[in-house]
């Protein structure tokens, strides 16, 4: 569920922190059988597809939704609380305590990065032997100890199976196998940029501006890129921004490919992108129509200009006015030079249509303020329409973006994933 315009990066965090908290802590009561607390985790788990039903017809905002999906996944909490002080049985007690190191061990497991089945190949054994204490005493007989051998080889192989599913997960897999396409072009732009064309017949559907695909390499590698271009005959062109400091990343691996080599394409995928010649902006929880001779602000950092320069463009075609707002560190980091310059010149006879304005941060950042001043509309009528908003960019930049474009007096905002 996408957060609300304006959610800063650190406050994301600390909400999906808790929600791994709290999904960790309900199965780890549920294991452990705490003495109804693991009915009380039906609130979170049903609540959660209720709220997301909602938010999806438009009823609930998507802070509405992490709000209240934030006070069920607590109420958990309060009820754990409740027994304890409500029974004032030690046996209990030690329960809920033992699922609370669990939960804390589980999390700290998934934030060192081991993955979920290695992570409960581990730790179901420990709590299935936690459970049998508390019914009786444990493994006095050769079955029962023959039984809890038995689960603890079945979670370790189911762990070890889903360690390399996970590694590759099936929808990257099925892409190695089914979606193999073919480099047609391949060139360097600069010391930070690659453009390369990709023909695929495989992929499922033309793209909307706005959407992605993944990239993979063997399995090996995966990355999501914004087409700048897709074609009815499955043609797709990227511009990829380089990292030559990272050795084994995706953009070397496509730095060195050459025309005929085979590559793996999926897609599209993305709730967020522009249907043209309907002048929607669609999103996961709503749609946003756009009028002719509206303007849409678009703001973008680093490679960020990709998929804003799809949407433009798609936006200019159907008669939208557009003020694009680039943000780099230098001009040796731009990308998509010629592309953005051939798109000012095609309009240059109606410089109502479209602004392109460039600012440089020299590693620093842009204030709210600053782009505040740099979204608002300088040519032709002040007074125009001021529909949506378009972010994207590294996570710290479409927060401070999606803060200025309200301050602009956008009537939306949109950030793009």
């Amino acid at each position: 569920m996408p957060y609300w315009s304006g959610c800063t990066a650190a406050r994301q965090k600390a909400h999906k922190l808790f929600y791994t908290i709290a999904q960790f802590g309900a199965t780890s009561a549920c294991v452990l059988n705490c003495e109804g607390l693991e009915m009380g985790t039906l609130v979170g788990i049903q609540g959660a597809a209720f709220l997301m039903t909602l938010t999806r017809k438009g009823l609930i905002s998507p802070y509405a939704y992490h709000m209240l999906y934030t006070a069920a996944l607590a109420y958990t909490y309060v009820l754990g609380t409740a027994i304890v002080i409500s029974r004032l049985d030690v046996c209990i007690f030690v329960k809920l305590n033992a699922a609370n190191l669990i939960t804390v061990v589980t999390t700290w497991m998934r934030i060192r990065g081991v993955d979920k089945y290695t992570v409960w190949a581990m730790v179901a054994p420990l709590a299935l032997f936690v459970e049998m204490w508390f019914e009786r005493a444990p493994l006095q007989s050769n079955g029962e100890r023959a039984f809890v051998s038995v689960c603890f080889l079945a979670a370790a192989t189911a762990g070890v199976l889903g360690r390399r599913a996970y590694a590759v997960p099936a929808a990257r897999q099925r892409c190695e196998v089914q979606l193999t396409s073919n480099v047609v072009y391949v060139e360097r732009r600069s010391a930070c940029e690659l453009k390369i064309d990709i023909v695929s017949s495989k992929l499922t559907k033309q793209a909307y501006p706005g959407q992605h695909v993944i990239v993979t390499n063997n399995g090996k590698n995966a990355r999501m890129y914004t087409p700048v271009r897709t074609q009815k005959d499955g043609q797709i062109t990227l511009h990829v921004k380089l990292y030559p400091h990272n050795p084994n990343g995706m953009s070397t691996m496509m730095s060195r490919l050459s025309r005929g080599d085979p590559i793996c394409v999926q897609g599209p995928t993305g709730a967020t992108y522009y249907v043209p010649g309907q002048r929607t902006l669609c999103t996961s929880d709503k749609s946003i129509q756009v009028a002719q001779g509206d303007l849409v602000g678009c703001a973008c950092a680093g490679s960020g200009v990709t998929a804003l320069y799809a949407i433009a463009s798609a936006m200019l075609r159907d008669g939208v006015r557009v003020r694009v707002v680039r943000v780099d560190r230098s001009p040796e980091d731009r990308m998509m030079v010629d592309e953005v310059r051939a798109l000012e010149c095609n309009y240059e006879s109606a410089p109502e249509a479209l602004e392109v304005v460039q600012e440089y941060t020299h590693s620093g950042r842009p204030t709210q303020n600053r782009l505040a001043e740099l979204l608002s509309w300088q040519q032709g009528d002040a007074e125009v329409r001021r529909a949506a908003a378009v972010v994207c960019g590294p996570p710290s930049f479409v927060a401070i973006a999606a803060n200025a474009a309200v301050a602009a007096r956008y009537s939306e905002v949109v950030e793009l994933e």
